[in-house]
């Protein structure tokens, strides 16, 4: 069941296991997926797991600007079938991260099967709280 959480019961579960409040974005282009009064929250549910997370570089610095702006945190959540990870990146040092290059699909889910190079951060499980199921 959990590697197959859709975005709406993502947010739900991190409601149910937090004191956030998030309410999911309507607005399927929006750069995050949900925010509250203090956070905006980008989420990917993968259905497989890896052993490093990355974080796409471009999106990861527009989010960091609206957050900003907004006066609130910019937190990223990868799920997959080992756990929930949640990372405060306005937290991170990202300029500490490893960065690399993955060739990987333009969109996802939008049935666009084109594929681009994209910059990613790898991160470290280490640098998230895991919300146990």
């Amino acid at each position: 069941i959990l590697n197959n959480m859709t975005q709406s019961e993502t947010v739900a579960f991190i409601n149910s296991r937090t004191s956030l409040n998030l309410m999911e974005h309507q607005y399927v282009f929006n750069p995050y997926d949900a925010s509250d009064k203090n956070y905006i929250l980008e989420i990917k549910n993968r259905k497989a797991s890896y052993k490093e997370l990355f974080l796409e570089v471009n999106k990861t610095l527009v989010n960091l600007k609206l957050a900003k702006q907004m006066e609130k945190q910019y937190l990223y959540l990868q799920q997959d079938e080992t756990g929930v990870y949640v990372f405060n990146v306005s937290k991170l040092d990202l300029s500490s991260l490893k960065r690399r290059f993955y060739n990987v699909p333009e969109t996802t889910d939008f049935g666009n099967k084109e594929r681009v190079d994209k910059e990613f951060w790898i991160l470290p499980k280490s640098l998230s709280k895991k919300l146990e199921l």
